[in-house]
């Protein structure tokens, strides 16, 4: 197996746990949204008032499962490194980067120092996100990265 045909398993996978990754966390957040006798509120991106915000969560959430799915395809197949290890790596990897440059957006746009200083809008609109998108995450991001990195180990060309 070549490094590129590592590569294009390993984006595929990625792509792939990138979209239940986000299925997963539209359920987090209808569980969220229902509390409080609502049940779960499936149609809370309609009430949420960022929707642009998560598109773009969503794309950035999607490229980056792509690339770290890719670097994950290369350390599985090719240098022969243990598959849930790797996954959960690059999970979490792609958990961070998503939750960092979807944050930047805002910031730029609304937090820059003609509306916040510097220090109150960074916070505001990239430190807040990250951490919460990372604390609610952070185990499914775990979890999906061990289910690539075991469908990335079981791929052959």
């Amino acid at each position: 197996m070549t490094r590129a045909e590592a590569r294009k398993i390993g984006g595929r996978k990625g792509l792939i746990s990138s979209v239940v990754g986000l299925i997963t966390a539209y359920l987090i957040m209808a569980m969220m949204t229902g509390i409080g006798g609502r049940g779960m509120d499936l149609g809370w991106i309609a009430d949420a008032g960022m929707q642009l915000n998560m598109v773009l969560g969503a794309v950035i959430m999607l490229i980056s499962g792509y690339l770290w799915g890719q670097l994950a395809g290369i350390t599985i197949l090719i240098n022969k490194k243990n598959h849930l290890v790797a996954g959960i790596l690059c999970g979490i990897g792609a958990l961070m980067t998503t939750a960092f440059l979807s944050g930047l957006p805002g910031f730029l746009l609304e937090g820059m120092p003609w509306k916040y200083s510097i220090k109150e809008g960074f916070e505001s609109y990239v430190v807040k996100p990250f951490t919460w998108i990372t604390v609610f995450g952070i185990i499914p991001a775990v979890a999906v990265g061990v289910w690539m990195g075991w469908r990335i180990k079981r791929c052959r060309i």
